[in-house]
């Protein structure tokens, strides 16, 4: 998989640091996305998409 990423796989996923993604959308891209969740999205979903399992739990156990 070296040619499908740039820096191969040493550096696809960036040794799991958080939100390095928000300075590449604009506030207007952020903002569309928060539109988005709080559309789509119940609160259990959102917490487990944002925070993962460990946080979240598993979303097929969410009561929303």
């Amino acid at each position: 998989m070296e040619f499908g990423f740039e820096g191969g796989t040493e550096t696809f996923l960036n040794k799991g640091t958080n939100d390095r993604w928000q300075s590449v959308l604009t506030d207007d891209d952020n903002a569309l996305y928060l539109q988005r969740l709080e559309e789509e999205l119940s609160p259990g979903l959102r917490a487990w998409l944002e925070n993962g399992r460990r946080v979240a739990g598993d979303p097929r156990d969410a009561v929303d």
